[in-house]
């Protein structure tokens, strides 16, 4: 099968999306499928993975909205060669013209809408979105052959969005640890000996890290040897407000920042870590979870996290509201029981074994398409 994947950037900095979306063409090309993803930077280039090729087009003036002439320039004239078209995210300008050029061309296509129909994300720049909803995004959603969900939460949030198409849920996916090598040497001097809460990710609001802070503070005095990581890139320059929460608790030298880390540093970092914790106010799926699980490591995610139904029923970890009070009483319950820690942690990799393969992952994708095509072929 030729796909085609459309996102707005692929930049790693740009979250999860973007993270997904080389995973998930490499087992693709696994497969026997033939894949190129077009994208927008703020440079042109192609890049080659090693069995499939992402594109990158310019990105022009409104840079907020991704537009691309040169995208647009390439679709027209490529997309006819391509039997799917799989678009993730929505509200920038690459979902539309792709959308516009599959219909002009009658080539199906699926989108996946990575949370941006939950009502968290909706509810930011309301007026905004809803007009640009009746201009265009329902028009998009409506002739898509399918929309892709993660997650049955996920699912369920964007049925107030009124979605007339079928939709699927694929969750995605992760390469099942299988590396027995010793723990590397920590990254960070100040983590050795401790028990280390990690959070990964974006340092931005939606994640929920105020609160987090906020937890940590509550169990820091009675927990001496508790110390918070905060991994991922800065985003908006909100670490400064970060750091002044945490000097207001005083509690400079029990927290560190990591920046970005590459691959082997996070997993050296999941591995000197005891907990990951993830008390987002809005999170439709959790690639990071993922891993953290991957590396036998218990999670307390809030319950606004998509993937939190899974990790409840697998007893990997625990769901708790926004609210830091639930979050510190969760954290503490994890510190004080080495017991509990391990055998949440045992459940988490079960978990990501039985469930979150790529190969399982790959083969749902599949099946959507393939509903795809069969739904166009019977309308032909």
């Amino acid at each position: 099968m030729k796909i085609l994947h459309i996102i707005p950037s692929s930049a790693p900095e740009h979250g999860g999306p973007a993270t997904a979306i080389q995973e998930i063409c490499h087992h693709q090309v696994s497969k026997g499928h033939s894949v190129e993803v077009f994208t927008t930077a703020l440079q042109a280039s192609t890049e080659d993975k090693n069995g499939f090729k992402i594109h990158h087009f310019k990105r022009e003036f409104p840079y907020n909205y991704f537009y691309s002439s040169s995208l647009k320039t390439a679709l027209s004239e490529k997309v006819s060669n391509f039997d799917i078209l799989h678009i993730h995210t929505l509200w920038l300008y690459p979902t539309w013209i792709g959308s516009q050029l599959a219909l002009k061309h009658k080539i199906p296509y699926i989108v996946r809408p990575c949370g941006m129909l939950d009502q968290y994300c909706l509810n930011q720049k309301k007026l905004k979105k809803y007009l640009y909803g009746m201009l265009r995004e329902r028009k998009v959603l409506n002739h898509a052959q399918s929309i892709h969900f993660t997650s049955v939460f996920e699912q369920n949030e964007a049925k107030r969005f009124g979605i007339s198409r079928p939709s699927n849920i694929c969750p995605l996916g992760i390469t099942v640890n299988d590396d027995t090598s010793p723990q590397a040497s920590p990254l960070f001097p100040e983590l050795k000996e401790k028990q280390n809460i990690l959070f990964l990710g974006r340092l931005n609001p939606i994640k929920g890290l105020d609160l987090l802070i906020k937890a940590f503070a509550q169990i820091a005095q009675g927990h001496p040897k508790a110390h918070l990581v905060l991994a991922g890139p800065d985003e908006n320059n909100y670490k400064k407000s970060l750091l002044s929460l945490i000097q207001k608790f005083d509690l400079i030298d029990r927290v560190t920042f990591t920046g970005m880390l590459n691959a082997s540093e996070k997993k050296a970092l999941y591995r000197q870590s005891q907990i990951f914790c993830l008390p987002s106010y809005h999170e439709s799926f959790s690639i990071t979870c993922l891993e953290a699980m991957n590396e036998s490591l218990p999670v307390i995610l809030s319950d606004q996290v998509g993937i939190g139904d899974s990790v409840e029923k697998g007893n990997a970890g625990i769901i708790v509201p926004c609210k830091e009070d639930s979050l510190a009483l969760a954290i503490r319950k994890l510190l004080d029981s080495k017991d509990l820690r391990k055998n949440m942690g045992g459940n988490a990799s079960t978990l990501t074994q039985n469930y979150f393969s790529w190969d399982k992952a790959i083969t749902a994708m599949d099946e959507m398409y393939q509903a795809a095509l069969n739904q166009v072929s019977t309308h032909a």
